[in-house]
């Protein structure tokens, strides 16, 4: 189903989701959001293993954090692989992964076969959506279906912590505390 997007739960904000190696999707996400194509989108996996082929580098660092957090509301950006579109990632060269706690997105993951884009299921600027009927105010027009579980349960974006080897650096404040973070990065 080539172009096709959803609306999917998280268990931070609801998303808009598809899988990350279909550039017609990919765009219509950008477009749904009216999000600048410099930005990057954040990449879900299943589980560790599967974040791990999305990334060229897996330190040390990054181990940790998932342990800790994953399944859970942080995004780990690291060097990104070969395979990982251009478009995903703005042309940059790091990615943004997680591995989200909602089952729902991880079983729509699994029954993909692979990772799926989800970024917030909002027009860029307003508030990430912590219900279904806001995000389909927000893009609903834009996507082929939508899953509603009710609300999020965190109702807060993932923190997104870049990883260069044995440093990081938090780039955006989320669900989880800098002091958590900075504790599992010990």
């Amino acid at each position: 189903m080539d172009g096709v997007i959803a609306i999917v739960p998280t268990e931070t904000v609801y998303g808009l989701a598809c899988v990350a190696d279909d550039p017609k999707a990919i765009a219509k996400v950008f477009m749904a959001k009216g999000r600048i194509a410099e930005k990057p989108l954040i990449v879900a996996a299943k589980d560790s293993a599967q974040a791990r082929t999305l990334c060229s580098d897996w330190p040390e660092m990054a181990e940790k954090l998932a342990r800790a957090f994953w399944p859970g509301p942080l995004t780990l950006v690291l060097p990104k692989a070969p395979a990982v579109l251009d478009l995903v990632t703005a042309g940059g060269k790091t990615v943004a992964v997680r591995v989200p706690d909602h089952p729902v997105l991880l079983r729509l993951i699994d029954m993909a076969g692979k990772p799926l884009v989800a970024t917030s299921a909002n027009v860029s600027g307003q508030a990430p959506p912590r219900d279904a009927e806001d995000a389909v105010r927000q893009v609903g027009l834009a996507c082929a279906y939508v899953v509603d579980c009710g609300p999020t349960s965190v109702g807060n974006e993932s923190t997104i912590v870049q990883v260069d080897g044995a440093s990081m650096s938090i780039l955006r404040q989320g669900a989880i505390a800098r002091a958590d973070i900075e504790l599992a990065a010990m």
